[in-house]
């Protein structure tokens, strides 16, 4: 009897084990479903990361040109005006020497 009563607890035990394994891999199974869709969103992650860094840089690039472009501009603008006022003053100094002798002469 005790023999009987050993391989009734040997067999449950079995059957408890393989249940238990059985439970285990159903829980592996989706435990690598999810790693793989977390593999997955990585990469997508890693790819958009990587597109923005690109992206970046490029923006980046083309302000520093945009800068150069615009600072050149203005030191264009700023010798333009330079030329201008001084042939302005000379203008209104021209302007003025005619005013003083038109006014010498009319006295």
């Amino acid at each position: 009897m005790d023999v009987e009563k050993t391989m009734e607890f040997i067999l449950g035990q079995q059957a408890l084990v393989a249940s238990n394994l059985a439970s285990v891999t159903e829980r592996l199974d989706r435990l690598t479903a999810r790693v793989d869709q977390t593999e997955e969103q990585i990469q997508v992650i890693a790819r958009a990361t990587h597109r923005l860094i690109e992206t970046r840089e490029s923006d980046r690039l083309a302000f520093e040109a945009n800068q150069k472009e615009f600072r050149a501009q203005m030191a264009a603008s700023n010798l333009r005006h330079e030329e201008t006022t001084e042939k302005l003053d000379a203008m209104i100094r021209i302007v003025e020497d005619l005013l003083r002798k038109r006014n010498s002469s009319s006295n």
